[in-house]
């Protein structure tokens, strides 16, 4: 199980883990919200694999997700990272 860290990281600016997420996968930046969205073509050429999509909104509640932490670069000048 996972533990929220927001509290832990002091005096690091944190944001909330995600739930749901889009995949990059075309030239322009444009993403694809689901394995089933993304067509044949766009799967090979971009190489996708279902794990690179959001999980539905029954395992993301059970994966706990709100309780990880992404420290974004932008948000205290250091590198980007997911806690």
């Amino acid at each position: 199980e996972l533990e929220d860290v927001h509290g832990t990281l002091p005096p690091l600016r944190t944001a909330a883990g995600l739930s749901r997420w889009r995949v990059t996968a075309g030239e322009d930046g444009c993403g694809v919200g689901s394995w089933e969205e993304a067509d044949e073509e766009r799967r090979l050429h971009w190489r996708l694999q279902p794990s690179l999509f959001a999980p539905t909104a029954a395992e993301a509640e059970a994966f706990a997700l709100h309780r990880c932490a992404r420290l974004l670069p932008h948000s205290q000048d250091t590198g980007g990272f997911f806690v």
